[in-house]
């Protein structure tokens, strides 16, 4: 497949999953829509640039790339992707994700431990100070902070 199809059908996908996504979102409540109504139509607006800039585009490249790179990696994702879903209801949104970004890293081939661990921290910490600080939501609790 050609690079300019490929780009214009993963800009395609990006804004039909952001239409759905907001489907779904019209069914919250307005001051819990908010946010992600607000990123929702930030990733259709950039996924819509990224469209036009795909007809704006006037040579082809000459070679076109395999659409993955490494399919072993892409399948590594996705099937991990599904298990943190679940465990995110079942230990905890924290701790789902602290173990999920770790695993998924080591697994795509990232070995430097004290970066995965600082960057795994810090994004903890940049969710936690948005979600819970600044919007006050609350996230799925912690398997050892809530009573049995």
């Amino acid at each position: 497949m050609p690079s300019r199809w490929r780009e214009r059908t993963a800009a395609s996908v990006v804004i039909a999953l952001t239409a759905l996504a907001f489907l779904h979102v019209r069914e919250l409540p307005s001051d819990a829509a908010m946010f992600p109504t607000l990123t929702l139509a930030l990733a259709a607006a950039l996924a819509g640039m990224w469209l036009v800039a795909t007809f704006l585009v006037r040579d082809e490249p000459a070679e076109t790339e395999p659409f993955f790179q490494t399919p072993r990696n892409f399948a590594i994702a996705v099937g991990l992707t599904p298990a943190y879903l679940y465990l995110v209801s079942e230990i905890g949104f924290f701790t789902a994700s602290s173990v999920y970004m770790l695993l998924l890293a080591f697994l795509l081939g990232l070995r430097r431990l004290p970066a995965l661990l600082l960057g795994t921290a810090g994004f903890m910490a940049s969710v936690y100070l948005v979600f819970v600080v600044v919007f006050a939501r609350p996230l799925p609790p912690e398997f050892f902070l809530s009573a049995p």
